[in-house]
Protein backbone atom coordinates (compact mmCIF):
# COMPACT_ATOMS: atom_id res chain seq x y z
CA UNK A 1 0.00 0.00 0.00
CA UNK A 2 1.39 3.57 -0.41
CA UNK A 3 0.82 6.80 1.71
CA UNK A 4 0.97 9.30 -0.08
CA UNK A 5 1.69 12.90 1.85
CA UNK A 6 1.30 16.96 1.32
CA UNK A 7 5.05 16.64 1.57
CA UNK A 8 5.61 14.20 -2.01
CA UNK A 9 4.10 17.80 -3.38
CA UNK A 10 7.43 19.51 -2.58
CA UNK A 11 9.25 16.95 -4.69
CA UNK A 12 6.64 16.76 -7.44
CA UNK A 13 5.91 20.12 -7.86
CA UNK A 14 6.96 22.53 -10.50
CA UNK A 15 8.71 25.20 -9.58
CA UNK A 16 6.51 28.14 -11.33
CA UNK A 17 6.16 31.79 -9.05
CA UNK A 18 3.44 32.45 -11.10
CA UNK A 19 0.90 30.33 -9.70
CA UNK A 20 -1.83 31.63 -7.50
CA UNK A 21 -3.33 29.31 -4.70
CA UNK A 22 -5.58 30.67 -1.83
CA UNK A 23 -8.07 29.74 0.66
CA UNK A 24 -11.16 31.46 1.87
CA UNK A 25 -13.40 30.41 4.98
CA UNK A 26 -16.53 30.76 5.39
CA UNK A 27 -18.67 29.25 8.30
CA UNK A 28 -18.17 25.35 7.16
CA UNK A 29 -16.98 25.41 3.94
CA UNK A 30 -13.73 26.65 2.71
CA UNK A 31 -13.19 28.01 -0.72
CA UNK A 32 -9.74 27.30 -2.77
CA UNK A 33 -9.05 29.02 -6.17
CA UNK A 34 -6.81 28.20 -8.26
CA UNK A 35 -5.13 30.98 -11.03
CA UNK A 36 -3.96 30.00 -14.47
CA UNK A 37 -2.05 32.43 -16.86
CA UNK A 38 0.17 31.99 -19.70
CA UNK A 39 3.25 31.52 -17.14
CA UNK A 40 1.87 28.72 -15.35
CA UNK A 41 -0.42 25.83 -15.71
CA UNK A 42 -2.07 24.99 -12.63
CA UNK A 43 -5.66 25.57 -13.61
CA UNK A 44 -5.07 24.10 -16.81
CA UNK A 45 -3.74 20.93 -14.67
CA UNK A 46 -6.33 20.71 -12.40
CA UNK A 47 -8.84 20.87 -15.20
CA UNK A 48 -7.11 18.10 -17.23
CA UNK A 49 -7.52 15.62 -14.08
CA UNK A 50 -11.29 16.30 -13.76
CA UNK A 51 -12.50 12.91 -15.91
CA UNK A 52 -15.91 14.52 -17.17
CA UNK A 53 -16.99 15.97 -19.87
CA UNK A 54 -15.91 19.68 -20.78
CA UNK A 55 -18.42 22.19 -21.42
CA UNK A 56 -18.26 24.77 -24.72
CA UNK A 57 -18.85 28.20 -23.71
CA UNK A 58 -17.08 30.05 -26.70
CA UNK A 59 -14.06 31.30 -25.39
CA UNK A 60 -13.66 29.09 -22.86
CA UNK A 61 -13.90 25.13 -21.87
CA UNK A 62 -16.01 24.55 -18.51
CA UNK A 63 -15.74 20.99 -16.13
CA UNK A 64 -17.89 20.68 -13.17
CA UNK A 65 -18.18 18.05 -10.70
CA UNK A 66 -19.46 17.18 -7.41
CA UNK A 67 -19.16 14.57 -4.94
CA UNK A 68 -21.30 12.96 -1.83
CA UNK A 69 -20.33 9.98 -0.03
CA UNK A 70 -22.52 6.79 0.40
CA UNK A 71 -24.80 8.55 3.33
CA UNK A 72 -25.43 11.29 1.14
CA UNK A 73 -23.20 14.28 2.56
CA UNK A 74 -21.94 16.47 0.75
CA UNK A 75 -18.12 16.59 0.58
CA UNK A 76 -16.82 18.94 -2.03
CA UNK A 77 -17.98 20.50 -5.56
CA UNK A 78 -15.08 21.62 -8.43
CA UNK A 79 -15.42 23.86 -10.90
CA UNK A 80 -13.05 24.82 -13.55
CA UNK A 81 -12.78 27.44 -16.59
CA UNK A 82 -10.00 26.89 -19.24
CA UNK A 83 -9.62 29.83 -21.81
CA UNK A 84 -9.50 28.44 -25.48
CA UNK A 85 -7.40 31.03 -26.64
CA UNK A 86 -4.77 31.88 -23.93
CA UNK A 87 -2.65 28.94 -23.27
CA UNK A 88 -3.02 28.29 -19.46
CA UNK A 89 -4.83 30.68 -18.22
CA UNK A 90 -8.28 29.93 -16.78
CA UNK A 91 -9.50 29.34 -12.98
CA UNK A 92 -10.74 26.57 -10.76
CA UNK A 93 -12.83 26.92 -7.37
CA UNK A 94 -12.75 24.09 -4.85
CA UNK A 95 -15.26 24.10 -2.21
CA UNK A 96 -14.86 22.11 0.55
CA UNK A 97 -17.46 20.97 3.19
CA UNK A 98 -16.65 20.47 6.93
CA UNK A 99 -17.33 16.92 8.31
CA UNK A 100 -16.98 15.29 11.38
CA UNK A 101 -13.63 14.28 11.84
CA UNK A 102 -11.52 15.98 9.01
CA UNK A 103 -8.86 19.07 9.30
CA UNK A 104 -10.78 22.42 8.90
CA UNK A 105 -8.55 25.29 10.61
CA UNK A 106 -9.24 28.91 9.20
CA UNK A 107 -6.64 30.55 11.78
CA UNK A 108 -4.16 28.29 9.95
CA UNK A 109 -5.50 28.14 6.81
CA UNK A 110 -5.39 24.13 6.65
CA UNK A 111 -7.73 21.78 5.21
CA UNK A 112 -7.56 18.30 4.85
CA UNK A 113 -10.46 16.08 4.07
CA UNK A 114 -10.11 12.24 3.55
CA UNK A 115 -12.52 10.18 1.51
CA UNK A 116 -12.38 6.73 2.94
CA UNK A 117 -13.69 3.19 2.34
CA UNK A 118 -13.05 1.45 -0.95
CA UNK A 119 -16.45 2.35 -2.48
CA UNK A 120 -16.63 5.61 -1.65
CA UNK A 121 -12.78 6.26 -2.48
CA UNK A 122 -13.73 3.89 -5.72
CA UNK A 123 -16.67 6.56 -6.28
CA UNK A 124 -14.44 10.11 -5.77
CA UNK A 125 -11.40 8.40 -8.14
CA UNK A 126 -13.54 8.10 -11.01
CA UNK A 127 -13.92 11.67 -11.12
CA UNK A 128 -10.59 12.28 -11.44
CA UNK A 129 -7.45 11.01 -14.32
CA UNK A 130 -5.64 7.91 -12.34
CA UNK A 131 -2.12 8.58 -12.06
CA UNK A 132 0.13 6.56 -14.44
CA UNK A 133 2.79 5.96 -12.34
CA UNK A 134 0.72 4.49 -9.84
CA UNK A 135 1.88 6.66 -6.81
CA UNK A 136 -1.69 8.05 -6.43
CA UNK A 137 -0.59 11.57 -6.94
CA UNK A 138 -3.91 13.14 -8.84
CA UNK A 139 -2.68 17.14 -8.80
CA UNK A 140 -0.17 19.16 -6.55
CA UNK A 141 -0.24 23.00 -7.25
CA UNK A 142 2.92 24.67 -8.06
CA UNK A 143 3.10 26.32 -4.91
CA UNK A 144 2.42 23.55 -3.18
CA UNK A 145 -0.85 24.57 -1.15
CA UNK A 146 -3.49 22.14 -2.76
CA UNK A 147 -2.90 18.52 -3.26
CA UNK A 148 -5.51 15.69 -4.27
CA UNK A 149 -3.92 12.04 -4.02
CA UNK A 150 -5.49 8.47 -3.67
CA UNK A 151 -3.88 5.98 -1.70
CA UNK A 152 -3.60 2.84 -3.25
CA UNK A 153 -3.98 -0.63 -1.87
CA UNK A 154 -2.82 -3.37 -4.95
CA UNK A 155 -3.95 -0.50 -7.39
CA UNK A 156 -7.21 0.30 -5.91
CA UNK A 157 -7.85 2.87 -3.96
CA UNK A 158 -8.67 3.19 -0.60
CA UNK A 159 -8.67 7.03 0.74
CA UNK A 160 -8.98 9.89 -1.46
CA UNK A 161 -7.48 13.00 0.01
CA UNK A 162 -8.04 16.79 -0.42
CA UNK A 163 -5.06 18.30 1.55
CA UNK A 164 -4.57 22.64 1.48
CA UNK A 165 -1.72 24.38 3.70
Amino acid sequence: MYRIGFICGLVLAATTTNATTSIAFSGDQATVTVEGSSGDSDASNLFAAMNVSSIDLGTTLSKQLSFSNSAGTRLFDLSCSISKTEANSGSCVLQIYKVDGMVFDPSNKQVIQSIQGISDAMNVAKLFSRPDDQTGIIYFSADVHLGLSLDLDGGYPELFMIQYN
